[in-house]
């Protein structure tokens, strides 16, 4: 799983590798906009595209302490979707500009 993570991530032109929670993520700039947690992705995404995320079955939004209110705009995509990371990776980064 991690191994497709880093191929749909490397193609992003501009994405670079780093950390967020201790866990894997992409940054576009200094701000992370994708990560790998527990087998799955994890995408910082709003609007439309954060919707059609929550649609797959058994993704949700990204709460990593299990407890409290959930990273309202972070949705995590199970592995049974990996065919649509590399899409909802896309969106992530193209939804989170470099700050200018």
């Amino acid at each position: 799983m991690k191994e497709h993570f880093d191929e749909v991530c490397q193609r992003l032109d501009g994405a670079t590798s780093g950390n967020m929670f201790g866990k894997p993520c992409y940054k576009r700039g200094k701000k992370a906009f994708v990560l790998f947690y527990q087998d799955e992705i994890v995408c910082k995404l709003i609007g439309e595209i954060r919707e059609k995320a929550l649609s797959i079955p058994e993704s949700k939004l990204f709460n990593p302490k299990g407890k409290g209110k959930p990273m309202s705009n972070w949705v995590q995509i199970p592995a049974d979707a990996q065919d649509q990371w590399a899409y909802f990776a896309e969106q992530a980064f193209l939804l989170n500009p470099t700050p200018q």
